[in-house]
């Protein structure tokens, strides 16, 4: 049966789990020492890597933060001080710590200045070749025993770890922005990632005071790997009769403090343009004859892709995204270009619009997800339910008083949210693989009905031995 314990207070006990973590095949951090790291960099000074850099000043660490020229390195290290100022104005920092934090700061766009650091965080933008380039580089000029860290969001770490001599020594670490705020850090362990390489890098997160969460290699890894069919069943459910303020506020209702919608405003429509980009999704990518709404014979909805065409970026882009803003105010207002762009849409492709319930949009946005973590779960790339309720409590601020996707799917009950997952599957034909069942999802219903989340891992690796001994 599942748990009776509340949302809030399974999040708490999930804190405190997350400082048991442990390697699949060696021991956890009790018997393997962690580097001592005392000089780091931080390279690329974008709001992401400046944040990296705070967070790292703050844990005490000498920072050499680095550009390649010296227009970018100028302007990120003003921001950088313009950052620690506010902190001062916000008495989240005094006056005295920002002056200690500004001496342990060393700006430098010469890649030679960094052959004594002990561990370097590439910041670079989304960009799988720029980062191997650089990698390839870091491995030339950083001593042997320093750490290679990248902060990408969803790229490969062995593929970019392929490109140094040293993969034990190359790990992920995704942070999220702003990285000096937000508590999460998702750390990614490579297939050669070495033992000490980890620990380092967990021991880090803690020093930072981040709540870390050590995940493995996969596209997206567990945060974004989710999010992706949130952000596609939401367009879904643009293309079928709602509208992007309806979409929010149900999520609001349920908890969250930003609808879908306006977080995307928010962070920028334009990223996960390129990412889509990068992935050649795009129509201008795809044969003459493809359909507009489908792409590799699954289906997809163009809408977002408009939006970014047309210049509506979002909150950067003159108030303009899902939402029309007011100068120097973030309240979303509906914007009928958006309604028309949303009904010429569906006008062009002859779909009748419906009036889709509060209780439908909670469903098809979380559901998928709840799904595809237990697909992570299968997969091995989290070792329980709570290291993917933490992630998304702390990096996608979902409420708290649901304990996460993963809770929430024990409270609601796992043979309801399969029986409508197991629905949309079959009516998608197909279309849609975001809604195919996991398999340990269906298994555990099948055969436990709905078990406390503390022994989803032990009942589906009990049933996975007996299959072994079966052979």
């Amino acid at each position: 049966m599942a748990t009776l314990m509340s949302g809030s207070q399974y999040a708490d006990l999930s804190e405190q789990k997350l400082r048991n973590w442990s390697l699949p095949s060696t021991a956890g951090d009790g018997n393997v020492l962690p580097m001592v790291v005392r000089k780091t960099a931080v390279l690329g000074l974008g709001t992401m890597g400046r944040g990296i850099a705070i967070s790292l000043l703050k844990a005490g660490k000498i920072v050499y933060v680095f550009e390649m020229n010296k227009t970018s390195l100028d302007s990120g290290v003003n921001a950088l001080y313009d950052i620690l100022h506010r902190l001062v104005q916000r008495k989240l920092m005094t006056q005295q710590n920002m002056q200690q934090l500004k001496a342990a700061i060393i700006p430098s766009h010469n890649y030679n200045d960094l052959h004594d650091v002990d561990l370097v965080i590439e910041a670079v933008f989304e960009d799988k070749q720029l980062k191997k380039t650089i990698f390839k580089k870091l491995d030339e000029v950083c001593k042997p025993s320093a750490i290679l860290a990248t902060n990408t969001s969803s790229l490969n770490i062995d593929e970019i770890a392929s490109v140094t001599k040293r993969p034990d020594k190359v790990v992920g670490m995704h942070f999220f922005a702003p990285a000096h705020l937000m508590r999460l850090l998702e750390n990614i362990r490579g297939s050669n990632s070495s033992p000490q390489t980890i620990v380092t890098a967990m021991d880090l997160g803690k020093q930072m005071n981040k709540v870390t969460v050590l995940v493995g290699n996969c596209e997206g890894f567990v945060g974004n790997r989710m999010y992706f069919y949130y952000i596609i069943e939401s367009d879904f459910l643009l293309e079928e009769g709602a509208y992007p303020h309806e979409v929010d506020k149900a999520l609001t209702e349920y908890g969250f403090t930003m609808g879908r919608y306006q977080v995307g405003d928010l962070s920028g429509n334009d990223v996960h343009y390129r990412v889509r980009e990068m992935q050649g999704m795009l129509q201008k990518q795809q044969p003459i004859s493809a359909p507009e709404r489908y792409r590799n014979g699954v289906r997809y909805c163009p809408l977002a892709d408009t939006l970014v065409e047309a210049g509506r970026h979002g909150q950067k882009t003159d108030g303009k995204g899902w939402y029309q803003y007011i100068a120097g105010s973030r309240m979303p207002r509906i914007d009928p270009q958006v309604i028309k762009m949303i009904d010429d849409h569906r006008k062009k492709h002859n779909i009748k619009p419906r009036k889709i319930s509060n209780k439908e949009i909670i469903e098809r946005l979380l559901y998928p997800m709840i799904n595809e973590g237990f697909k992570i779960l299968e997969d091995g790339i989290a070792d329980h339910p709570w290291d993917i309720d933490m992630v998304w409590l702390h990096g996608y601020a979902w409420p708290r008083n649901t304990g996460g996707p993963m809770f929430y799917a024990n409270t609601v009950g796992l043979p309801q949210v399969l029986k409508v997952i197991e629905e949309r599957w079959k009516s998608a034909d197909a279309s849609e693989p975001h809604w195919k069942p996991s398999k340990m999802l269906t298994w555990l219903v099948e055969h436990h009905g709905n078990p406390d989340i503390n022994d989803w891992i032990k009942l589906y690796k009990e049933r996975n031995a007996r299959k072994r001994s079966n052979l």
